[in-house]
């Protein structure tokens, strides 16, 4: 038997079925995998990718952390840890580890960008999440969550004019029945984050910042329900 081979084969198979979205069959092949292989980083990040899927954000936690400590040098595991932390509402963790990924490699993603400014938002970090949208613009001028992650930006600033602008722009991008699902999907995200940041009681350093986004959010939101009648 060849566990090199095996741990390859349990890695492939982990990878497809995540794909489908049969996140319990692949658990178990990236369980297989890492007792053939422990020191292989990928294998732990689809093992917690496919925990990430069912929402049970700690286990998933763990998994990207072992990836990173086996190889710091994993953006794709700094992607997802962050990602992890920016789902669980800890935004000063997600921005660490979102930063890093997209300093390890020469090209990030867009969505690396994007929920990096997010996270950076939600502290209320507006100069630093207007650097990442600008980023994003000039990555993607055609992608409408850069515009919309600037219009929140400005509105939380008070630059009520700029926002409108950038906000027209994410909805003429595309046609509206193309993108309407996706941007309302994007906004009813961050406001359920930021609806359960300000019930914590334990997280108290951001809630005031939370309570202008949820604010703003709302706003888009509505205007977005206006202007795209179902």
């Amino acid at each position: 038997m060849n566990k090199n081979l095996d741990r390859k084969a349990y890695y492939r198979d982990s990878k497809r079925l995540f794909e489908q979205g049969d996140n319990p069959k692949a658990i178990i092949k990236c369980s297989r995998a890492a007792c053939l292989n422990p020191h292989h980083s990928s294998t732990y990040v689809n093992w917690g990718l496919s925990i990430f899927g069912p929402q049970d954000f700690k286990k998933a936690d763990r998994k990207f952390a072992r990836a990173i400590l086996i190889d710091p040098k994993n953006y794709r595991a700094f992607y997802n840890y962050g990602g992890a932390h920016y789902h669980s509402g800890n935004f000063e963790k997600a921005a660490l580890y979102l930063g890093k990924a997209c300093s390890l490699t020469s090209r990030p993603k867009y969505k690396y960008i994007q929920y990096w400014g997010m996270a950076l938002l939600h502290q209320g970090k507006y100069d630093e999440a207007v650097l990442r949208c600008n980023e994003m613009v000039s990555r993607d001028p055609k992608a409408p969550f850069s515009f919309l992650c600037c219009a929140m930006i400005c509105h939380c600033q008070n630059r009520h004019e700029e926002a409108a602008m950038l906000f027209e722009k994410a909805l003429v991008i595309f046609n509206p029945t193309q993108t309407k699902t996706q941007i309302v999907t994007f906004i009813l995200n961050d406001l359920k984050l930021t609806e359960q940041t300000i019930k914590d009681e334990k997280n108290t350093q951001y809630k005031e910042q939370h309570r202008k986004i949820e604010s703003v959010i709302r706003f888009y939101l509505n205007k977005i329900r206006s202007q795209w009648p179902e």
